[in-house]
């Protein structure tokens, strides 16, 4: 059995790795193929603002991941996560996603959450429940594109809002009883919760992540805004579904560090109908300029937030405490 997750693992790391190649391959020959327009393209002062003002933007977005983090670990029982630390660990982690692997922010951040006295059970479940909230939201942002991409008026349909919201508050409630079964996973402090419970924290917490992608969503168009002619709420909705899958791609891709090349590529496929193959190149090259610089603004700021780590000894006392608690 441990043979065949093993034979798994390797498959997988190896096709992350292979699917970031030929992402890669295809945008250096798309750059290449383009190169006479990328030399003949000016930064204007739009797209040059643009870039400043998304990166700032995007590095306080952030702030909303650093936020969901927090309460999932209170989620799970971990009482004494605090903000300020939560907001400090998450910050000084989250650019280890940039190593070769896709999962370097996720350890760092286990490891150095234990530094700060989090439960191993805690930062497991969160850690869990953070990628479940990443996917769902990002799915629910593609149902939320197609409704704006299908219509040609701004006012939409009570119907279908309310579903895409129904699917959200679907998910992590099954998830929540379904793992709770599961007697692996108690030493992670899974329990069958009552549905008000989840309801009241799971779902506000899930909402934190939809308002990362509004607003990361948000910048993606100002770039598209600043390179082309789009402007309208129909236009608005391919960008939003071009944005999330490509997100998704990205994120599930093993080995693909940050989702670079396999983003940009899904980015472009899904916009070079739409606006062309130069301009959407051009697009997904400032995005990621964009995310890349606000991580970096994101990890700056986690210095100016002092994290209390503790001592070894105390560090001992409050993971044995933990761990009768888990048990």
């Amino acid at each position: 059995m441990t043979k065949n997750r093993v034979n798994i693992r390797i498959l997988g790391r190896t096709l992350g790795v292979i699917i970031v190649f030929i992402a890669l391959f295809f945008m250096a020959e798309k750059i290449w193929s383009n190169r006479l327009w990328f030399l003949n393209r000016q930064f204007t002062k739009q797209i040059v603002m643009v870039i400043v003002f998304g990166s700032i933007a995007y590095a306080l977005s952030c702030f909303l991941l650093s936020t969901a983090w927090q309460r999932l670990l209170v989620w799970f029982g971990q009482s004494n996560a605090a903000i300020k630390n939560c907001h400090a660990v998450y910050a000084r982690t989250q650019i280890a996603k940039y190593i070769p692997g896709n999962v370097f922010h996720f350890a760092g951040r286990h490891v150095l959450g234990s530094q700060v006295g989090f439960g191993h059970g805690s930062l497991a479940g969160a850690a869990i429940y953070e990628v479940v909230g990443i996917l769902v939201a990002s799915s629910a942002l593609v149902l939320l594109g197609i409704v704006f991409y299908g219509t040609n008026q701004i006012k939409i349909s009570a119907l279908s809002i309310s579903a895409i919201f129904f699917v959200m508050l679907l998910i992590p409630l099954v998830l929540n009883k379904a793992i709770a079964k599961f007697p692996k996973l108690r030493g992670f402090n899974f329990q069958d919760k009552k549905i008000t419970e989840i309801v009241m924290v799971l779902i506000p917490t899930y909402f934190l992540y939809v308002a990362f992608f509004l607003i990361i969503g948000g910048i993606l168009f100002g770039v598209v805004y600043a390179i082309s002619d789009i402007e309208n709420i129909h236009q608005a909705g391919f960008v939003i579904i071009a944005l999330a899958v490509s997100w998704i791609a990205g994120f599930i891709t093993p080995g693909a560090s940050a989702g670079i090349g396999v983003r940009e590529a899904v980015m472009v496929v899904s916009l070079t109908n739409f606006l062309g193959e130069p301009e959407s190149l051009f697009i997904a090259l400032i995005f990621r300029m964009i995310t890349v610089m606000g991580d970096f603004v994101f990890f700056l700021s986690s210095f100016a937030m002092r994290i209390n780590f503790l001592t070894e000894k105390k560090l001992k006392l409050e993971s044995n405490l933990q761990n009768k608690i888990d048990n």
